[in-house]
């Protein structure tokens, strides 16, 4: 803690002479204050908005690559769409799904046997059935709408993977 001694010299004020009153400027203040109080008046008042513009813009240009990146996205999944509608193999594909969609009792354990055996003598084909499978269960269990139908259940979910084999 200082003491007297300390306050006595550091404080020292022998002079008597008076500093000269400035004449106050607008407002009030004093010519040596008002400087500080009018700072903000020319451009240094426009730094705040110009800061908000740039804190702006930087957020505009952010959101337009993000969204160009998934618009890149979406467009590569769509080509791979129109491909696959002209693919050889699609009219193939109908003509399977419509037998499997019309064979009477496809729906009881007994008309899988076959099935089954294909899946047990492919592992590649196994795997990625129930990946297909658990994604649409995982989908179905997240969703709080249930309009889904299965065909666009299992749309979705396959667009999800070419989406996910299309991604950088």
């Amino acid at each position: 803690m200082p003491t007297l001694s300390f306050h006595r010299n550091y404080f020292n004020n022998s002079s008597t002479a008076v500093a000269p009153v400035l004449a106050p400027s607008k407002g009030g203040y004093p010519l040596w204050q008002s400087g500080a109080v009018n700072l903000g008046i020319g451009l240094g008042g426009a730094l705040v908005f110009w800061e908000r513009l740039t804190d702006w813009c930087g957020w505009f240009w952010t959101l337009l690559r993000r969204s160009r990146a998934y618009d890149t996205r979406r467009r590569a999944v769509v080509l791979k769409v129109l491909d696959a509608f002209e693919h050889p193999a699609f009219p193939v594909a109908q003509s399977a799904v419509k037998k499997t969609a019309t064979t009477l009792g496809f729906n009881r354990p007994e008309a899988w046997k076959e099935l089954s055996r294909e899946l047990k003598g492919s592992a590649g084909h196994a795997e990625n059935a129930f990946r297909h499978l658990e994604a649409c269960r995982l989908v179905r269990a997240n969703l709080l709408d249930s309009t889904v139908t299965n065909p666009e259940m299992h749309l979705i979910v396959e667009l999800a993977y070419h989406t996910f084999a299309v991604r950088k």
